[in-house]
């Protein structure tokens, strides 16, 4: 009878696992950072991606594989992902008042996204009235609505009663 004696030898596999891309695009002015920065990543892997407007443009939303409106988003490298980071421009109201009074915009702020709509109201102070609305819009209606389609100036007049 014969015995055969197996040698066992202890080895080791080293598995480098698959990789996956992640294509980021931009449409618009802006960039995104990718931490760690890359674009080929092993299984599993994490990606922080932060979109970057430029100056005068602000971050709008995230399509394709990654959708959201936050600036900063994390995925997780189980497949190859494609994402567009989109970007819009800014538009600015400058306002001033002739007169005693105030102006309330909605939403508030001097900076909106292009293509933004908001209401303009002209508030008078007591012993004052609201005569009319001249810059970039004229005429006595009040309120307005104003379509942020690029910079714009509006000046409040108000006269005293």
């Amino acid at each position: 009878m014969r015995v055969f004696r197996f040698l066992s030898i202890p080895f080791l596999v080293v598995f480098w696992g698959c990789s996956h891309t992640l294509n980021v695009t931009t449409q618009g002015q802006g960039s995104v950072r990718l931490n760690p920065p890359g674009g080929t990543y092993f299984h599993g892997t994490t990606v922080n991606l932060t979109a970057i407007p430029a100056p005068g443009w602000s971050f709008l939303l995230w399509s394709g594989d990654l959708s959201g409106t936050n600036n900063r988003e994390t995925v997780i490298m189980d497949s190859d992902i494609s994402v567009t980071a989109t970007f819009g421009k800014q538009c600015t109201l400058a306002v001033t008042t002739v007169g005693q009074g105030n102006v309330r915009l909605d939403p508030p702020g001097d900076t909106y996204d292009c293509s933004t709509t908001l209401t303009v109201t002209a508030i008078p102070n007591p012993g004052w009235r609201f005569d009319g609305w001249s810059g970039d819009v004229s005429g006595v209606n009040n309120p307005i609505v104003l379509m942020m389609d690029a910079d714009k100036r509006l000046t409040a007049t108000f006269v005293q009663e």
